[in-house]
């Protein structure tokens, strides 16, 4: 009897680096603070990934959206590839549990 050979799996570790910014209520004047913090730090968040930590929020996902295209048009990118699969279920997005399925 012949036994097939596998080939072994590799895993390889990989480190994150990513901004994370913390939104703060009311939004608008936390969105007002973001923007005097860029006004004297110019190019901070160009070509870096960021991450948002929504724990201290209560968006629902049109709050959510509306803040992602608010810090778009700020020219920071968000990192939202995972959102879609947690999109209906915005509390566990807020509360950092959304998992891709």
């Amino acid at each position: 009897m012949i036994v097939p050979t596998r080939q072994s799996l590799m895993f390889r570790a990989r480190s994150y680096m990513a901004f994370v910014l913390s939104p703060q209520p009311p939004i608008e004047n936390w969105l007002a603070d973001l923007d005097a913090g860029i006004e004297h730090a110019k190019g901070l968040f160009a070509h870096h990934p960021v991450a948002l930590d929504l724990s201290a929020t209560d968006l629902d996902a049109k709050g959510i959206a509306s803040l992602v295209t608010s810090l778009n048009e700020r020219h920071i990118r968000v990192q939202t590839e995972f959102l879609s699969d947690c999109a209906a279920s915005h509390d566990v997005i807020r509360k950092g549990h959304c998992r891709a399925a």
